[in-house]
């Protein structure tokens, strides 16, 4: 289900400050209550890359610093379970901010391959660290306070990095899209599930069909993972334009064995599809029972 933080835990901590030792807990949401450090883009955040070749690109959407008190911004890409520094911003334009100014030969650099590595429907992941002018760093990771054992780590909400609305430049995800936009008439064929969330079994080959309606595919004989669920189903989906996807009806008898029926809604974000790049599909959806949710999972299938 989903992990619910309740702000109003933090009441707890006036009692429980008085017997922490600061030298220990040096953690600022608790003992020195200022702005902290954060980055926003200026608009809600563009997660596609466009490119004509996908080793020559950059990406340009504005940032800036809302609370006005940063000295320093440094942008890491995360691949391989490396963290690598892409660039550093001290310059921040005031409330119409800077473009971010990515750029491929930057990306590549920082990951240590070249250019000519990088493929259409490749996804980045960055990571961002915010430096106060006083010199205390901040980053997209959540807080965390462990009285019992006197361990804390982050210094910043939860909420403020999983809001949308924040246009949070901390942690984001850019993909390299394809230069055209795709066709669903070019869609149906035999596709295989390349990722395990839990749910469908990875490695399965699915059957893709057009329609019903115009635009629309239809994933058949989508199978749930046999160690935790049971059932098969369809999905439809409407390939979009923009290389997005959008949610039509499906039909399954997916279930779990403890919470029952299980339904797949659409997740809000992330749903693409590059037909350049095996006519990749990616599915981000909310999983749900009776009960509640269990949260968003990825769903990636590519055609053979």
């Amino acid at each position: 289900m989903k992990k619910n933080i309740l702000i109003t835990a933090l009441l707890a901590l006036v009692f429980a400050v008085g017997c922490t030792d600061e030298d220990k807990f040096n953690n600022e949401v608790f003992f020195e209550l200022e702005r902290g450090g954060f980055v926003r883009f200026t608009e809600a955040v563009n997660p596609l890359i466009g490119a004509e070749t996908p080793d020559t690109w950059s990406y340009n959407s504005n940032i800036f610093d809302p609370n006005n008190n940063l000295s320093e911004y440094n942008l890491y890409i995360v691949a391989g379970g490396d963290t690598s520094l892409v660039k550093t911003v001290t310059d921040f334009g005031g409330s119409e901010g800077v473009p971010i100014g990515i750029t491929s030969d930057e990306v590549a650099a920082a990951m240590g391959v070249t250019t000519g590595d990088f493929v259409f429907g490749q996804s980045f992941n960055f990571y961002g660290t915010a430096t106060r002018n006083d010199g205390v760093v901040f980053t997209p990771q959540p807080l965390v306070a462990d009285f019992d054992n006197n361990v804390f780590s982050g210094n910043t909400q939860e909420n403020i990095v999983d809001e949308p609305g924040y246009f949070d430049a901390m942690t984001f995800v850019l993909t390299l899209a394809c230069p055209t936009e795709p066709d669903a008439a070019n869609y149906p064929g035999t596709y295989v599930v390349t990722s395990n969330n839990g749910w469908f079994d990875a490695g399965q080959t699915v059957t893709v069909v057009a329609g019903p309606d115009d635009g629309q595919i239809t994933i058949q004989g989508l199978d749930a993972n046999t160690a935790n669920n049971v059932g098969t189903g369809d999905f439809t989906i409407t390939i979009e334009p923009d290389q997005t996807v959008s949610y039509g009806p499906q039909s399954g008898t997916w279930s779990n064995p403890t919470f029952g029926p299980i339904t797949f809604f659409d997740g809000g974000a992330g749903n693409f599809t590059f037909e350049c790049a095996n006519n990749s599909i990616i599915l981000v959806h909310e999983v749900t029972v009776a009960a509640g949710s269990f949260g968003n999972r990825t769903t990636t299938l590519e055609r053979q």
